[in-house]
């Protein structure tokens, strides 16, 4: 595969020794599009505002506001004043999950409310993340072991209240059979969606009907099964278009399309842009000079003390 100048550098994060877990409070100016394998970025802002994009969407942040970055998602972040942002990465390993079953979950854990319909559950992902800062920043004996359970305790969360199926609003609470079956679903398309894949023949695998299938992806989020398939289909052309030299044709054609002018149509629904324009605005974004500041972890306790003292006191308030 040819390489060219990384328009999407994939960071592995520099955990605390002995947690999957890194914490950092930054004032941003820019960082530069960046993925992260095995890991899950959760970005809180406390003060001020950033922007910048996310895989498919457009990202705006202001004080209060909290996004995810799923594994793998290309994503940057900048700013044109000062701000604060608790910046956090977590490893996705469990003991009570498989690998399979973890980096085969999207995840969907943010403040905006069109992708929540969990907002209490949010706020205390928020909370956590303000403990991690402190627990780290506090340099504790035990700050590694209250961290790891932290980490896992995180991961439990993101696995049982913000999959994908999370943001989903026509089923009720609880009724855990249709998330299992678009978690099959989803799965199959993962899993095969560079070949030539059919309703008829995931049918055969997950023992549904069709006519079934095609009715209950209408009612999800994707709006049917051939949408999610050229979501997917998309989302690894975008990790070729970023990270190779290979002609738009060639791209197309790994990523599982039957042709050029689908892929065209495809990423252009899905990401508002075209393949080119796409790579265009990453190498765009990848000449600006990366720009941070990284507090200092004494100075980061006492910053963190104060928001987490607001936090108890307007909920005091509320009570």
């Amino acid at each position: 595969m040819t390489k060219q100048n990384n328009l999407c550098e994939t960071i592995k994060p520099d955990y605390l020794a002995g947690t999957g877990l890194q914490v950092q409070l930054l004032n941003i100016r820019h960082i530069q599009p960046h993925r992260h394998n095995g890991a899950v970025e959760m970005v809180y802002c406390l003060q001020g505002h950033v922007w910048g994009h996310i895989a498919h969407d457009e990202l705006h942040l202001k004080a209060g506001d909290l996004v995810t970055f799923d594994r793998d998602d290309a994503h940057n972040i900048m700013a044109d004043k000062d701000n604060l942002c608790l910046v956090v990465h977590i490893d996705l390993n469990h003991p009570n999950y498989t690998r399979e079953e973890v980096f085969e979950t999207i995840f969907s854990c943010t403040t905006h409310p069109k992708y929540t319909r969990h907002p209490e559950e949010v706020q205390r992902v928020c909370d956590v993340l303000l403990a991690a800062m402190y627990v780290v920043s506090e340099r504790q004996e035990n700050a590694a072991v209250i961290c790891e359970d932290i980490r896992l305790n995180l991961v439990d969360l993101l696995m049982n209240r913000f999959s994908w199926f999370s943001i989903e609003g026509w089923y009720e609470e609880g009724d855990d059979k249709y998330a299992d079956r678009l978690r099959m679903i989803l799965e199959y398309i993962l899993n095969n969606y560079r070949s030539k894949i059919t309703i008829s023949e995931l049918s055969k695998i997950i023992y549904l009907n069709p006519s079934y299938i095609s009715s209950f992806m209408k009612r999800t989020n994707f709006h049917s099964f051939s949408e999610a398939v050229n979501y997917f289909r998309c989302f690894y052309a975008e990790k070729l278009l970023l990270e190779t030299d290979l002609p738009i044709g060639e791209i197309s054609a790994m990523a599982g399309f039957s042709s050029e002018k689908y892929f065209y149509r495809a990423f252009k629904i899905h990401w508002q842009t075209t393949p080119l324009q796409h790579r265009k605005e990453y190498a765009r974004l990848m000449r600006i000079k990366e720009g941070y500041y990284e507090y200092p972890m004494d100075e980061a306790r006492e910053i963190i003390k104060d928001y987490i003292a607001a936090r108890q006191v307007e909920r005091a308030r509320f009570t």
